[in-house]
């Protein structure tokens, strides 16, 4: 015999065999996984500009207080 892929793939609690499904349903189902993708890229982006602003906002602050301090001594 030749060697048949079986890819087990779960969809809403559901199994089923990646081969069995029809192109158009294979098809589809890369398309989640691109979104799926594209959603935790867009998270981790997220991440990384909360982190990044949330940075320039302490300088920000720490440059303000600095003045702030400057400006109270004369």
């Amino acid at each position: 015999m030749g060697d048949q892929k079986a890819t087990p793939i779960s969809i809403n609690g559901k199994d089923y065999i990646l081969e069995e499904l029809t192109a158009e349903q294979q098809a589809i189902i890369q398309h989640v996984g691109v979104a799926e993708q594209r959603i935790a890229q867009a998270k981790f982006d997220a991440d990384s500009a909360q982190v990044t602003r949330d940075a320039f906002m302490n300088m920000l602050t720490l440059q303000l207080e600095t003045d702030k301090a400057v400006d109270e001594i004369n």
